[in-house]
């Protein structure tokens, strides 16, 4: 049995000496005694008792029913009713008192100390529940994102400071609105996006948001935002409400901007540099050359090899701006029926010198005749330039390399095989990836700028190592055939 402090309010003298005597009989003491409605509320005020024991029918300006719903209000003190008065009228106003206890004179005292525990008990639990719910509600008023819940009817029960900052809404204004009203939706071509909390509410399961979902506040205000709805369930698993978290993603997305244009700006930044490291070589080429025409010791055959050898280097330093050029603006060249045998004994010609300076021996094997293709020569020289390169750059020390073509179920393939040491498993993988490079002041570009173009040409490029050791690139391209170019077909295919 728990010992409380009760208060009596009875205008009764003999009733009022009777529960006293009970009362210390149970072991409960008596914080004070009152015969009005006014005294009882000033006594629960001076003593704050752990239980009023309050007659209905009082004398003075106030009934029990008054006083009890005061004290219950000002110092959530658990009354019990005491009336010899049981009709439907008085049950009703007692009712909305939220009483903890109702007993009907005369009563036994089994039954006075039966209500008097349970009150008490009731007492302790629901206070304990208020201060869960207010623990609860501090929580979800202090988290960042915005929280709205409702009842199983959808109508707003709670929202957070965060949630009314969004919507527009106070939750004095929303609460039991429908969450329909407080709660627009829509996708990025403002067409509605179905209610979340409803969804939740009736498939029982959990709702998010797509990609792109806008919230427009009350006052017109978009914001982008995530948002989970998920259903609340009673102890017996039935759905009672839904609640919602929405979150903004306002900063997230301008944080992602502002990643995206630092990204820009580092890959024009690589862009020029890379530039700079293609056109290096052949103005390097043009410089020694020219630089050994003016030598009045050279004779006149090999004067004229050197300007021819300034010629191509001129022309490769043309083709690599048309390269650049149309892997900017991702624009095909102009396309016409070559041959690609043609083709590699050129790309070794002009990038012999260069090769006979590092010690690499370069040769070819090709077929007698190969079908043609419908291709820029220029952009397939400039793939096979930066192939060659390449190698010879994978070689400082010396080594082969082979130029080799073949032709097999629609496509002539053009296979640049060399020596060196191979690439490791994560060049292999990054290999066409816009600046990615293994080489020392090179921002890997070229390769980049093969892929771009052999695609553009509906073919394709690949990277291995060979099992014997060293790097192998092979090119397919589409032969060519009356009427619309394969090359076309198969660029139409892949986009």
């Amino acid at each position: 049995m728990t010992s409380a402090r009760i208060l009596i309010v009875e205008d009764e003298n003999i009733v009022t000496m009777e529960l006293k005597a009970r009362l210390q009989s149970l072991g409960h003491s008596i914080a004070a005694v009152a015969s009005t409605g006014e005294e009882g509320i000033a006594c629960a005020a001076e003593t704050r008792p752990d239980l009023v024991l309050m007659d209905i029918r009082l004398k003075g300006s106030i009934d029990g029913v008054e006083a009890a719903e005061q004290i219950r209000t000002l110092f959530d003190v658990p009354v019990v009713f005491l009336t010899a008065y049981s009709d439907d009228a008085t049950l009703e106003r007692v009712k909305a008192t939220e009483p903890f206890g109702y007993l009907v004179k005369p009563f036994e005292e089994r039954e006075l100390h039966s209500t008097i525990d349970m009150a008490l008990y009731k007492h302790v639990i629901e206070r304990r529940l208020k201060e869960q719910k207010r623990w609860l509600a501090a929580i979800l008023t202090s988290i960042g994102d915005a929280v709205i819940a409702t009842d199983r009817q959808e109508a707003v029960e709670f929202m957070n400071p965060v949630a009314e900052a969004l919507t527009g809404w106070s939750q004095a204004m929303a609460f039991g609105r429908p969450s329909a009203e407080i709660l627009t939706l829509v996708d990025e071509t403002y067409a509605p996006v179905a209610s979340p909390i409803r969804q939740a509410l009736q498939t029982g399961t959990a709702a998010d948001s797509g990609d792109g979902t806008l919230l427009l506040a009350r006052n017109g205000t978009e914001f982008p935002v995530d948002y989970n709805a998920a259903p609340l369930r009673d102890e017996g698993g039935e759905v009672t409400g839904a609640v919602l978290v929405l979150r903004s993603t306002a900063e997230r997305k301008r944080m992602q901007q502002e990643l995206l244009r630092s990204e820009r700006l580092a890959a024009i930044g690589h862009f020029a540099a890379s530039l700079a490291h293609e056109i290096n070589n052949p103005l390097q080429a043009i410089a020694l050359s020219m630089a050994l025409v003016l030598n009045e010791k050279l004779g006149e055959v090999e004067r004229k090899e050197r300007l021819e050898a300034v010629r191509g280097e001129v022309r490769r330093l043309m083709c690599i701006t048309r390269s650049v050029l149309g892997f900017v603006q991702n624009s095909p060249a102009k396309r016409q029926r070559i041959a690609v045998d043609e083709v590699v004994r050129h790309a070794l010609t002009l990038t012999g010198k260069q090769l006979e300076h590092s010690r690499i021996e370069a040769g070819t094997d090709l077929p007698d005749s190969l079908p043609p293709v419908d291709a820029s020569r220029d952009q397939l020289l400039q793939v096979l330039f930066n192939l060659i390169i390449n190698a010879a750059e994978a070689m400082p020390d010396g080594g082969k390399l082979t130029l080799s073509a073949q032709s097999s179920e629609g496509q002539v393939k053009v296979i640049v095989r060399d020596t060196g040491p191979g690439l490791s498993p994560s060049a292999l993988a990054d290999a066409f990836r816009p600046f990615h490079t293994t080489k020392t002041g090179g921002t890997g570009l070229g390769l980049s700028i093969s892929y771009s173009i052999i695609r553009q040409h509906g073919g394709t490029i690949t990277a291995d190592n060979a099992p014997e050791g060293g790097a192998v690139f092979a090119i397919s391209l589409p032969i060519a055939q009356n009427g619309t170019p394969r090359a076309q077909q198969a660029l139409e295919r892949l986009t």
